[in-house]
């Protein structure tokens, strides 16, 4: 039955969580955010027209000419911020819409039911679709009081919302299916982040580059990938696709088709995933609890050769465990891994890493480590480029398998007897921080690989490599530090995760999205006075960008303490950029510590347990 327990079960489960009520919050203060930096760029557009028509006064009556673009334009921006809020928001609330009941051990409540498998899924999917319509109707109102200023075309209201909840409904589809074969809600979540990153930008750059690098291969490939394009709205709202759909031949029609087109795609698409989520449900649950992965360690199967043997466990009983004990699923395996691959050969060809370090090599051989700087310098620009896309994503992948590390000991049945063992809270807490770092090992190595390269061609400095490390270490501490005390204190893991990236989102990089129209408006403010704020500096704020900040080269240590005019070059560190980093450190070091006190300090209050000395 549609509509039946399952459903008014999960819409009243989920609707009684708090972090709903603070992400509409924090959304709707976003809007009001939007609404007032629009109206103080339609205030100075004002004031620019009258200087220009040396008109007095500042609040006279506007054109409506103005008036009618400052609605279809703040109408635009509203509706790409809803978007982008809506995909970065549903991953997270159906990545785990099945996961959560396996981990929380009542899936064979339902298995066991009468229910079949499409109203358990259609019924989650549903129950979770309501709340994310919560979202879109708290953008009525701004839409409302964009009719005092002229109104929207009805094409504009239709066209956006139309694509709004089809893209919802295929990435709430995708969400799910993943839910259904993943184990655990990181899982779930992860992956289900991983491939909407994917299906949004994947396919219009390796359109780009098969077209221009590999021709022959994009002759038989890129109608293949044409289909994949078509039901991205990155590539429908580019250049490339809306010049395509915008040809003389169509006119707007065409940019109608490529839309119908869109929508048409995602919503079979998103049918087809629901219903593979429907007949695997079952099947992968049966799977998932007749495949004993532990016991199956100590059979009689031939065991795969090892590259290094396992150490002993000796006195650390829970680090061994955490790192050398703990394996990932399969799923993630097949997940993952390629699209690792992927990212790193596509993020390589776009950006023109590899012909960097060729230039380098060349150039590192013709004119010593200590000549000219020109092709190696061009290396390191774009090392620090490519830097701060891959450590955030290993920040938030430290910071996924920290916070359900705690969490999984719960859903597992495994909490007590490791509670109850003599073990003390630091040797748990630092087993299962480094035990995290450990298992993604393997990412980590790839960003080594990448700065090994540019020490060993000169584009990087060995001060400049150890500064990186030493910021990427102090970054992963505060990181860890914050998932393992979100994952003690929640009570299942998809909370953990929540409060974790949110918090991670917030502090890495989330203030920038708040200052920069800030500060805009204040900077346009001061420069009558002969004054303005280089924004620049605001972009150490995003820590990814602040630890590939330290990436210095010989030619900016030379500048920096030697000759600022030896080279032609924009500089790219100076002395108050390093003062705020510096400071900026500081306070992640100094927050990374409290944290991690604070955890061990609880730890045995929240276990309830004596504490052990």
């Amino acid at each position: 039955m549609i509509m039946g327990p399952v459903f008014r079960a999960e819409l009243m489960r989920t609707s009684r969580r708090r972090r709903y009520y603070v992400m509409r919050t924090l959304y709707g203060l976003g809007l009001l955010l939007l609404l007032g930096t629009s109206y103080q760029n339609l205030m100075l557009t004002i004031q620019s027209y009258d200087r220009f028509q040396h008109v007095r006064g500042y609040y006279r009556q506007p054109l409506i000419s103005i008036l009618a673009n400052f609605a279809i334009q703040t109408f635009v921006s509203f509706a790409v911020m809803q978007l982008v809020m809506l995909l970065a928001l549903v991953p997270a609330l159906f990545g785990g819409v099945i996961a959560d009941e396996k981990q929380r051990k009542t899936i064979h409540y339902l298995m066991a039911s009468r229910l079949s498998s499409g109203e358990i899924v259609f019924d989650k999917l549903l129950a979770r679709l309501l709340h994310v319509l919560v979202f879109v109707l708290l953008g009525v109102p701004v839409l409302s009081s964009l009719t005092l200023m002229g109104g929207i075309p009805w094409e504009y209201l239709v066209a956006a919302y139309v694509g709004t909840f089809s893209i919802i409904f295929f990435t709430a589809a995708l969400a799910t299916l993943v839910s259904t074969l993943a184990r655990r809600v990181r899982q779930g979540v992860l992956i289900s982040y991983l491939l909407v990153i994917f299906w949004l930008f994947i396919p219009a750059i390796i359109d780009a580059v098969c077209k221009v690098v590999y021709p022959r291969f994009y002759a038989w490939f890129g109608p293949i990938n044409a289909w994949f394009q078509a039901t991205s709205p990155v590539y429908l709202l580019t250049q490339q696709g809306f010049m395509q759909a915008r040809m003389p031949r169509g006119g707007t029609a065409a940019l109608l088709e490529s839309f119908l087109w869109m929508v048409g795609l995602q919503t079979a698409l998103g049918a087809l995933f629901l219903l593979l989520a429907m007949q695997q449900l079952r099947p992968a649950f049966r799977r998932q609890e007749t495949e004993s992965r532990r016991l199956s360690w100590f059979g009689p199967k031939v065991r795969r050769p090892r590259w290094m043997s396992r150490p002993e466990c000796g006195n650390d009983a829970m680090l061994w465990k955490e790192c050398h004990f703990t394996r990932t699923d399969v799923f993630t395996k097949l997940v993952v891994l390629p699209a690792t691959i992927l990212l790193t050969v596509c993020v390589f060809l776009s950006s023109g890493v590899d012909e960097s370090i060729w230039g380098a090599i060349k150039e590192l051989y013709h004119e010593g480590y200590w000549g000219h700087l020109g092709a190696r310098s061009e290396l390191n620009l774009r090392i620090r480029q490519i830097s701060p896309l891959y450590i955030g994503l290993w920040l938030l992948a430290v910071a996924g398998a920290s916070a359900s590390s705690l969490t999984v000991e719960r859903e597992e049945d495994t909490w007590i007897s490791l509670t109850s063992t003599p073990l003390r809270a630091w040797e748990i807490l630092r087993g299962k921080m480094i035990g995290a770092v450990w298992g993604l090992r393997g990412f980590g190595g790839l960003i080594g690989l990448i700065w090994l390269a540019g020490l060993l061609t000169g584009a990087l400095h060995p001060i400049g490599l150890m500064l990186g490390l030493v910021l990427v270490a102090l970054l992963t501490w505060g990181v860890t530090a914050l998932a393992i005390y979100a994952s003690l204190t929640a009570r299942n893991t998809s909370r953990a995760l929540t409060v974790t990236i949110v918090s991670l989102v917030i502090i890495h990089g989330g203030f920038n999205v708040i200052a920069y129209p800030l500060l805009a408006a204040l900077s346009s403010g001061m420069s009558m006075f002969g004054y303005a704020f280089d924004q620049d500096y605001l972009n150490l704020g995003c820590t990814p960008y602040l630890a590939s900040f330290a990436l210095v080269s010989l030619d900016d240590l030379r500048r920096l303490f030697a000759d600022p005019n030896s080279s032609t070059r924009p500089l790219v560190i100076d002395q108050v950029a390093i003062g705020i980093g510096t400071i900026i450190l500081l306070g992640h070091a100094s927050a990374a510590f409290l944290l991690t006190a604070l955890a061990n300090r609880r730890f045995d209050a929240i276990v309830d347990r004596p504490r052990l000395k």
